[in-house]
C-alpha cells in the first residue's frame, strides 16, 4: 500500500475514533434493585463504591451500572428513600470484567439498621469471554515463595518460562496502567539471533531480561492485580501474536498505611548445579609454567652471551608471561548473599487525593565468578479528583541499574573464565511515567486521554578509573572507555604490542597449542577485544480511549494510540581485526525512529447472560529505515574521520531502498454463554501481527562489521502474524468452594523462524562472504489446559486453604527444511549470475515453499532460543493459614522433559527423529510467623526454594562432541548435559541446569 495513502487514511481514520473509544485497566459493576417484599425495582436507588465518587442510579427497571471501577477489592452501598441500607463487603473487581451485585433492599418501617453482608468469590467469570488468569494481591504482594515475576508468571497454565503459548519471548506484550512497557528492542531470544559475533570475539553477554520483555522492573508491594490474557483479548490492547501481562497498581485510598519486607538468602551465596567452571585449570596452570620455564632458558642464554636471535622471543614472551594472572579463587565472589529490601507507603493526602509508594533494592553477587547486580526501583501511583467529573491519575517507575547511582553491574562470561576482567561492565536506568485524564460525560459516557514516556539506557563497556592502561575488577566507579579519540584508541589497543589492554586480534597460540573449546572459540587468557555500547530505547505514547453503555446490552468503545520510538546506537568493538591500522574498531552510530500507529473499535454486547465482544484494531508500524540497494553490493569501503585523519578507511552500509510500512488489521471476537448458574462456555478468535525485535532489524545497521563473515539482517523483515483459536468451559463443580477451567487452543504461527542465506557480493571492495538474516516459516501451537481453583475455605475448623492446580498438555511444531531439494537455495553469488536473475534481491519467500516439515521446538545451547517445548505442564499454587498466624505457602513447578535431535541413529532420519529430556521439577516452600500488635502485623519467614534438590536440565551442550556425549549419558541413565568441556553454562551465559536448593530468610511488617 502507497505509504502517503496509509497515512492520510490513519489521519481520517483517527479523527473519526475521537468521537468514538475504552479504558482497558477498568472493570464494571452492575445490577438490579428491587424491593425485597414486592420484588419491584426500586427507581432512583443509589449505589455507590464507598471510598469514591463512583456510583450510579437505578434506572425505570432497578438496573444500575457502574463503569470504569480499577481492579481492587471494595464496599458496595445500595440506598434508596425509606429503605434500610444495604453494604457488601470484598467485592473484587479485575480488569476488563463485569460484576453482577443485585441488592433486595428491605423497608426501613420494620425498624431494621444497615445490613452488611460479605461477597462470595466466584470461580465462574460469566463474562469472561477468553482465557484470562488473575493474580490477586495475595499472589504478588511477597506473599509467596517466589524472587522474581516470571515464577508467578509461570504457575499460570499457559505459560512456562516467560514463553506463552508457545510464542517466543518477544511475541508477549507487558502493559502497566494502560502503558505499553514491552521492550521492543532487547527481546533477549530475538537478540541472539545476530550476536554471535559478540559472544565470540568480545566476550559479551547478551542475555538481559532473558524471562520477561519489559523494560524496567515492578516492585510486588506495588501490583494490585497482575492478569495473564494468553486468550483472544480485547481490541483496546496492544497486538501480540503469544499473550498480554496486564498489570494495575496499587491505589493508596483510605488511612496511610505501609509495608516493609526484607529477605536474605543464605550466607554462602547462592550456587549453581553443574560442574565447577575452573574444573580445568591444572591445563591453564600447566601453560604458565611451560611459558615461564621457556622465558627461564630465554634469560639464560642472554645471560650466557647467545646471539640475539637465539632469544628474539624473550621481550614477547616475558610480556605474554605478566598477563597470565589468574589465580584460584580470584573470582569466587558469589560466596555473599542476595539482600532485598522494599517498602511501600500510602494513603489519603486529603478527600479525594490519595497515593502509593514503594521501593525496593536488591543486591546480588549472582550465581557465578564475577557476577555482580544490584537494582534500585521506585515504583509510585496517585489520584487526584479534580472535580465530580473529572480525575487526574499518574504513575511513574524508575529502575536504577547503576545509571544514575553511579554503580556497575558484572557478568560471568565462559570464554573470559581466567580473564574476567574482560568481560564488560554494564549499568542502565529505565524511566516510565504516565499522566491520565478521565472525564465522565454522563453516568453512561467517558473519556480518557493518557500521555506517557518509557525510556531505558542501557550501557556495557570497560572502566579503567586510575588511568593506567588496563581494567581492574575493583573499578567499577568511572566512566566507560568510549575510544571516541585516536590518542585513547592508542593507550588502550593494538594488534601487536601485548602490553596493551585491548587486542584488536586474537592471540598467537600458546606453547602447548591447546585451545579450550568454549562455543567455538578459545577461552581468553588475557587481553579482551575492545566493546563499548551506549543504546537509548525511548518511546512516546499518546492514547485516548471512550468508553459509553449506550443502551443495557450495548457497550461501546473506541481509541486511538500514537507510539513514537527513538533508538539511539553507539557500539564501538575490536573483534576482529579493523580495515584501517589507525582505527583499530568499528564504529556503529545510528539513530532510528521507529512509529506505531493504531485504531480500536468494540462493542460489549449482554442479553440475558450471553455476553458478545466483537472488535477490531488496525495498526500501522513503520520502522523508518532503509534497507540494501541491492544485496550483491550491500557495502562501500570509504574513508571517514575520525582523530583528526580524514581519510581513515571504514566499511559502510550502503542502504537506499525504502522499506515500506506495514498495515495490519486484527480482528478479536469472543462469546460466552451460560450453561447454568455454576457453569459457563465462551469462544475467542483473533488475527494478530507484531514486529520482530528492533535487535534483529537493526544490527549493524550503518556498518557492515566482521570482517571474516559479517551476520546482517533485511530491514524488510516480515512481522510475527498468528491466528489464535480457543474453546473454553467455566464449571464450579463444588458452588463458592472449588471450581475448574477447561481450554482448548489452536495458534499458527506464521514467520515463526529466524533462517539466513549466504551471499558473496560483487568483487572489489564488496567482496566479503556474509549471511543476511530474515524471519520466515512456521509454527503450530496446540494445547489443552486444566485449572482447578480453591476458594478461600476452612478445614478442620483451623485450616484455611486457597490455590490453584494446573495441567497443560501442548506441544510446538515450528516448519523447518523438507529435504536437501536441489532448487532450493540458500547460497547466491554475483559470479553465479544470481545477482542478474533476482535483480540484486533475494528470494526470501522461497524459505516458506520448502519449509514443509514440522517438527517440535527443541533445546539449545540457550535457554532463551528452544527447550520451551514441554508436552506436559503441572503447576500448583497454595496458601494455607493456621491459627496462631501461621502460615504456609507453596508453588510447584513439574514439566517433562524438552525435544532434542537424535544423531545416534540411522542417518536418513538424523536429527528428524527426536528424544526427550527428563522432566524437570520445582518445589518451593514458605513457612510464616506472624504477631500483631497495636494494628500492625510483623512476620518472619524462611522461604525454601527446590526444596527436595532435585536436579533440572534446562539446556545441553549442542555442539558435534556434546551432542553425541548427551545421547549416550542420557541413554546410560545418568544425563550430563556439559558435553565433554563440562561447561554448567551456554556460550550466551544462560545455565544449563536450574538452581540447587537454597535458604532465605526473611521479615515483613503491615501497618
Amino acid at each position: 500500500m502507497n505509504p502517503v495513502r496509509c497515512r492520510t487514511l490513519l489521519v481520517a481514520l483517527f479523527s473519526l475514533a475521537l468521537s468514538a473509544g475504552l479504558f482497558a485497566q477498568s472493570g464494571k459493576i452492575t445490577g438490579v434493585v428491587k424491593d425485597a417484599s414486592s420484588g419491584d425495582p426500586i427507581v432512583g436507588a443509589n449505589v455507590v463504591i464507598e471510598g469514591t465518587t463512583l456510583g450510579a442510579a437505578a434506572d425505570g427497571n432497578g438496573v444500575y451500572f457502574i463503569l470504569n471501577v480499577p481492579p481492587g477489592t471494595y464496599r458496595l452501598v445500595a440506598s434508596a428513600v425509606g429503605y434500610a441500607k444495604e453494604t457488601v463487603i470484598n467485592v473484587v473487581v479485575s480488569a476488563d470484567q463485569t460484576i453482577t451485585r443485585d441488592f433486595n433492599l428491605r423497608s426501613e418501617a420494620i425498624g431494621l439498621e444497615e445490613i452488611v453482608v460479605e461477597a462470595r468469590p466466584r470461580v465462574v467469570d460469566k463474562s469472561l469471554t477468553a482465557t484470562k488468569t488473575v493474580l490477586g494481591r495475595d499472589e504478588v504482594s511477597n506473599t509467596l515463595p517466589v524472587t522474581s515475576a516470571v515464577e508467578i508468571l509461570n504457575t499460570t497454565p499457559g505459560a512456562y518460562k516467560g514463553f506463552i503459548r508457545g510464542g517466543r519471548i518477544q511475541e508477549s506484550k507487558t502493559i502497566i496502567e494502560g502503558v505499553d512497557v514491552t521492550d521492543s528492542y532487547f527481546a533477549a531470544a530475538g537478540d541472539q539471533t545476530v550476536s554471535t559475533v559478540f559472544l565470540v570475539y568480545t566476550s559479551t553477554p547478551r542475555y538481559r531480561g532473558s524471562e520477561l520483555n519489559t523494560t524496567g522492573g515492578l516492585n510486588f508491594s506495588a501490583i494490585e492485580q497482575m492478569n495473564v490474557n494468553t486468550g483472544a483479548v480485547g481490541a483496546e490492547y496492544s497486538t501480540a501474536t503469544a499473550g498480554v501481562i496486564n498489570y494495575t497498581l496499587r491505589e493508596g485510598r483510605g488511612p496511610l498505611s505501609g509495608s516493609f519486607f526484607t529477605r536474605i538468602s543464605q550466607l554462602d551465596g547462592l550456587k549453581y548445579n553443574g560442574p565447577n567452571v575452573y574444573w580445568n585449570e591444572s591445563i591453564y596452570f600447566a601453560e604458565k609454567t611451560a611459558l615461564s620455564n621457556r622465558v627461564d632458558s630465554l634469560r639464560n642464554l642472554r645471560t650466557s652471551g647467545a646471539p640475539p636471535s637465539q632469544y628474539s622471543t624473550l621481550p614477547a614472551d616475558s610480556a605474554r608471561l605478566t598477563r597470565y594472572s589468574y589465580y584460584p579463587g580470584k573470582y569466587n565472589n558469589q560466596d555473599k548473599p542476595q539482600i532485598e529490601v522494599e517498602a511501600s507507603l500510602g494513603g489519603d493526602i486529603m478527600e479525594g487525593w490519595n497515593f502509593f509508594l514503594s521501593g525496593r533494592y536488591m543486591d546480588s553477587n549472582g550465581r557465578l565468578p564475577n557476577e555482580k547486580n544490584r537494582e534500585l526501583n521506585i515504583t509510585g501511583k496517585t489520584n487526584y479528583q479534580l472535580s465530580d467529573d473529572m480525575r487526574l491519575s499518574a504513575f511513574s517507575i524508575i529502575t536504577d541499574r547503576g545509571y544514575f547511582l553511579k554503580w556497575k553491574n558484572r557478568s560471568y562470561q565462559e570464554s573470559a573464565r581466567f580473564f574476567l576482567e574482560g568481560v564488560p561492565k554494564n549499568d542502565g536506568g529505565d524511566v516510565i511515567a504516565s499522566a491520565k485524564l478521565t472525564h465522565v460525560l454522563s453516568p453512561s459516557t467517558f473519556y480518557e486521554i493518557q500521555a506517557s514516556i518509557n525510556s531505558s539506557i542501557n550501557r556495557m563497556g570497560y572502566i579503567d578509573s586510575n588511568g593506567d592502561g588496563f581494567c581492574a575488577l575493583d573499578e567499577d566507579d568511572g566512566t566507560f572507555i568510549t575510544l571516541s579519540t585516536l590518542a585513547e584508541a592508542d593507550k588502550y589497543i593494538s594488534n601487536t604490542d601485548l602490553s596493551k589492554f585491548f587486542r584488536n586480534q586474537d592471540e598467537p597460540a600458546s606453547s602447548t597449542n591447546f585451545q579450550f573449546n568454549a562455543g567455538n572459540t578459545t577461552v581468553r587468557l588475557a587481553r579482551p577485544g575492545f566493546y563499548y555500547e551506549n543504546f537509548l530505547n525511548q518511546v512516546i505514547a499518546l492514547k485516548g480511549d471512550i468508553t459509553s453503555q449506550v443502551t443495557r446490552n450495548h457497550q461501546l468503545k473506541g481509541g486511538f494510540q500514537v507510539r513514537m520510538h527513538n533508538l539511539d546506537m553507539v557500539r564501538r568493538s575490536s573483534y576482529l581485526g579493523a580495515i584501517d591500522a589507525r582505527k583499530q574498531f568499528y564504529n556503529e552510530e545510528w539513530n532510528i525512529k521507529p512509529s506505531e500507529f493504531s485504531l480500536y473499535a468494540a462493542d460489549r454486547m449482554e442479553y440475558a447472560g450471553l455476553i458478545i465482544n466483537l472488535g477490531g484494531r488496525l495498526d500501522y508500524w513503520d520502522p523508518a529505515a532503509q534497507d540494501f540497494g541491492t544485496y550483491f553490493a550491500p557495502y562501500q569501503t570509504t574513508t571517514t574521520s575520525f582523530g583528526g585523519l580524514n581519510d581513515v578507511l571504514d566499511r559502510v552500509t550502503v542502504r537506499t531502498r525504502e522499506v515500506d510500512p506495514i498495515v495490519a488489521f486484527s480482528p478479536r471476537f469472543g462469546v460466552s454463554h451460560p450453561i447454568s448458574d455454576e457453569a459457563a462456555m465462551y469462544f475467542s478468535f483473533s488475527r494478530n501481527t507484531t514486529p520482530p525485535p528492533y535487535s534483529q532489524l537493526y544490527a549493524f545497521y550503518n556498518n557492515f562489521g566482521n570482517i571474516s563473515l559479517p551476520n546482517v539482517s533485511t530491514v524488510r523483515q516480515q512481522p510475527y502474524r498468528s491466528s489464535n483459536y480457543e474453546l473454553g468451559v467455566q464449571w464450579e463443580f463444588m458452588p463458592q468452594r472449588f471450581g475448574m477451567n477447561l481450554t482448548a487452543y489452536l495458534r499458527d504461527i506464521e514467520n515463526y523462524g529466524y533462517y539466513s542465506f549466504n551471499v558473496v557480493p560483487r568483487s572489489g571492495p564488496t567482496g566479503t562472504n556474509y549471511n543476511i538474516g530474515f524471519t520466515a516459516g512456521l509454527a503450530d501451537a496446540r494445547g489443552v489446559e486444566i485449572s482447578v481453583q480453591a476458594l478461600p475455605q476452612r478445614f478442620f475448623d483451623f485450616m484455611t486453604l486457597t490455590g490453584r492446580l494446573n495441567y497443560a498438555y501442548t506441544y510446538i511444531k515450528a516448519s523447518q527444511f523438507a529435504g536437501l531439494d536441489t532448487k532450493m537455495k540458500t547460497s547466491f553469488s554475483t559470479a553465479a549470475g544470481d545477482s542478474a536473475t533476482y535483480g540484486g534481491d533475494l528470494p526470501f519467500g522461497d524459505i516458506n515453499f520448502y519449509n514443509k516439515v514440522l517438527v517440535n521446538v527443541q533445546g539449545t545451547n540457550s535457554t532463551l532460543t528452544g527447550g520451551y517445548d514441554r508436552t506436559h505442564r503441572i503447576t500448583y499454587t497454595l496458601l494455607l493459614t493456621f491459627p496462631e498466624d501461621i502460615r504456609l505457602t507453596s508453588i510447584g513447578t513439574f514439566q517433562s522433559g524438552f525435544f532434542y535431535p537424535l544423531t545416534l541413529v540411522d542417518p536418513r532420519v538424523s536429527s528428524r527423529e527426536l528424544g526427550e529430556g527428563p522432566w524437570n521439577k520445582m518445589v518451593n516452600v514458605r513457612l510464616e510467623k506472624g504477631f500483631t500488635f497495636a494494628g500492625v502485623r510483623a512476620a518472619v519467614f524462611v522461604d525454601i526454594k527446590n526444596i527436595f534438590d532435585w536436579e533440572n536440565i534446562l539446556g545441553y551442550d549442542r555442539t558435534t562432541t556434546g551432542t553425541s556425549l548427551w545421547e549416550t549419558s542420557l541413554a546410560a541413565g545418568s544425563p550430563d548435559p556439559t558435553g565433554d568441556r563440562k561447561r554448567p553454562v551456554g556460550p550466551d551465559g544462560t545455565l544449563f541446569y536450574d538452581i540447587p536448593r537454597e535458604f532465605y530468610f526473611g521479615a515483613r511488617v503491615e501497618f
